[in-house]
């Protein structure tokens, strides 16, 4: 089980649980939540801060060619996001709301020190695919679909057991 402290500056929390299916090969269940702020501005220039809720949900599946369940990894990612926010901007209420799902390949190095402490650091690339909405009280709507290609960086510390 661990977390992960670089998502706490965004602020969000996210916890990986991994399960060893046998010695050389894991799978790992992912969820988080946060809610970040963005300053947007208003029609007349003025800027807020305005709060979104992000939550994802995802899986590792991991293979130690080394060692096992320890060492070098090589594997995949999936991950399902979806942000939300429904908050005044300047007199009018909008609400946003996108979703998306990236998946890659990842490398990276997992250890496990004295009684059970766990780290890992993974990177690898991922595709993403997304969709947006956005509306507001006028009764104005838009929408988009985009892809990408991104890095995917994952830095964890918890507890094996």
């Amino acid at each position: 089980m661990t977390f992960s402290p670089l998502h706490l500056l965004f602020p969000a929390v996210e916890v990986q649980a991994e399960y060893k299916l046998i010695d050389h090969l894991g799978l790992s269940l992912i969820g988080g939540y946060g809610w970040p702020t963005e300053p947007i501005e208003d029609e007349d220039g003025v800027e807020q801060d305005v709060r979104f809720d992000v939550i994802e949900v995802g899986t590792q599946v991991m293979w130690y060619p080394l060692r096992k369940f320890r060492s070098l990894q090589v594997g995949g990612e999936l991950m399902y996001i979806h942000v939300s926010t429904q908050e005044p901007i300047g007199d009018e209420n909008a609400t946003g709301l996108a979703s998306g799902v990236a998946v890659g390949p990842l490398v990276g190095y997992k250890f496990i020190v004295g009684p059970g402490f766990t780290g890992f650091v993974q990177g690898g690339v991922q595709f993403i695919v997304l969709h947006a909405e956005a509306s507001d009280d006028t009764g104005a709507t838009d929408s988009e679909d985009a892809s990408a290609v991104g890095v995917n960086l994952n830095l964890n510390l918890g507890w094996s057991f």
